[in-house]
């Protein structure tokens, strides 16, 4: 999905917590820039600044060669965890700039839910867009617009194509676990981090 949105130049939207979710997904967009899915040309936004504050403690541990941290994390160093072209989204100026970026791009924003924060103007903007796509990689409570049962419910996966602009699921898409969508998983393919922590440490 992320690669079908990104080659008709939308946005790729992906909710994740500031804490131990934004760092597991940019560690698998690494993973997928590097295997060549994730286009080089496509910046990946990360417009949450407790998550930036979360990276740095990350890049920290990792200057350090803390032995909480992985093995291969550590011989990776901030690579792990930076899917260059990746740009941070600190100020509020900041990230309403992001809105007027041309082509395709990533955005990662918090709230994980879509409660609130940030990513809600991101999902605004690209919800008319049948380029577009919006990306659900963690846990998914009822009652919220991640769920597709919250106060904004066209996030819904359930609804109308019209509500998406769209005819049929390659538009307009959003995606989660669709077997266990209450099931918590840790990066954009799905796996779920070990014992419930990211994946970047042990």
């Amino acid at each position: 999905m992320i690669t079908r949105a990104l080659s008709r130049g939308g946005t790729v939207v992906i909710p994740a917590f500031a804490i131990e979710r934004t760092d597991v997904v940019l560690h698998e967009l690494v993973a997928l820039r590097s295997d060549g899915t994730l286009p080089r040309h496509v910046p990946v936004y990360v417009d949450s600044p407790m998550a930036l504050a979360a990276l740095n403690i990350y890049r920290d541990a990792l200057h350090a060669r803390s032995p909480e941290i992985r093995p291969d994390i550590l011989a990776r160093g901030e690579e792990a965890i930076s899917p260059d072209p990746f740009l941070a989204s600190r100020t509020v100026q900041e990230s309403i700039g992001i809105n007027n970026t041309e082509g395709a791009a990533i955005i990662v924003s918090s709230a994980g839910l879509a409660t609130g924060g940030r990513v809600l103007r991101h999902l605004h903007r690209i919800q008319p867009d049948p380029r577009s796509a919006v990306v659900i990689v963690g846990s998914a409570a009822e009652g919220t617009r991640a769920r597709g049962r919250g106060p904004d419910h066209r996030l819904a996966a359930r609804r109308s194509a019209a509500a998406h602009h769209v005819p049929g699921p390659r538009r307009g898409e959003r995606r989660r676990n669709p077997a266990r969508p209450d099931r918590p998983r840790a990066g954009v393919d799905g796996r779920r981090a070990q014992n419930g922590r990211s994946r970047l440490v042990r």
